[in-house]
């Protein structure tokens, strides 16, 4: 499933390791992060026999709903806010590619960049391009985006994740610090504030739709990598898990 990882005792995997692999059923632990909850939670519901515990990596409790809109709070729309899309230049050849995603994310490690390296082809002029098809993803996320989750037909205990934002390097890290634009400080708080207040709401969503589900909460986290910036507390969570 996008965006799984296996769970190996003592360590966090974007790929299989040995020990991992069940033969008769794929995998014997795998975890869901960000959207790909949906893939999670449709599997369990179909096959509760073959689903000894759920993780739910600081996924979204339905995203075919926008929960981040407020009446009484105008949403900045800042340009230095938007997540930069590579250029023709950071695309130019796979170290620049790395230069890029290292420049953009809180923290750079191994595993973020074996899962870039996956996801890039290198074409004949040395330059990358996305091995996903531009319609094939365009159409994987509207699919994504689309579906409501029954989380009643899900049986196994779950471990729920969240990360919450605590600081601009959280939310935005490809923007320096400290910021020296005012407008863009105070968008960047307005920001951090709503989605710290949609996030809780979202977790309480999720956490009453699986109950008896467990709450990890991981502070000063940013999504794409909170699983590895936090390794440990995840581990000792999910060691903790009675599956």
């Amino acid at each position: 499933m996008q965006g799984a990882y296996l769970a190996a005792r003592g360590r966090l995997a974007s790929s299989p390791q040995a020990g991992q692999r069940d033969p008769r059923n794929g995998c014997e632990q795998a975890l869901a992060h960000s959207i790909a909850g949906n893939e999670l939670t449709l599997f369990a519901g179909q096959h509760p026999q073959r689903t000894r515990g759920l993780v739910y990596l600081d996924t979204t409790y339905d995203y075919s709903r926008d929960d981040t809109t407020d009446p009484e709070i105008t949403l900045p729309d800042n340009p230095a806010l938007h997540e930069p899309e590579p250029s023709a230049a950071d695309l130019a050849s796979l170290d620049a590619a790395m230069a890029f995603g290292r420049r953009t994310s809180k923290h750079w490690s191994p595993p973020l960049q074996a899962q870039m390296r996956e996801a890039l082809a290198v074409q004949p002029d040395g330059s990358v391009a996305s091995n996903t098809p531009p319609a094939v993803a365009q159409a994987m996320v509207a699919s994504a985006n689309a579906f409501t989750p029954d989380y009643r037909a899900v049986r196994a205990p779950a471990l729920v994740v969240a990360a919450y934002p605590g600081t601009q390097r959280d939310l935005f890290p490809w923007l320096s610090e400290p910021l020296a634009d005012a407008r863009t400080r105070a968008d960047a708080q307005t920001l951090l504030a709503v989605l710290r207040n949609a996030r809780a709401a979202d977790e309480a969503r999720l956490t009453r739709a699986l109950p008896g589900s467990r709450l990890l909460r991981l502070h000063d986290a940013n999504h794409a990598d909170c699983f590895i910036e936090y390794e440990a507390a995840v581990l000792q969570a999910l060691e903790g898990m009675r599956w």
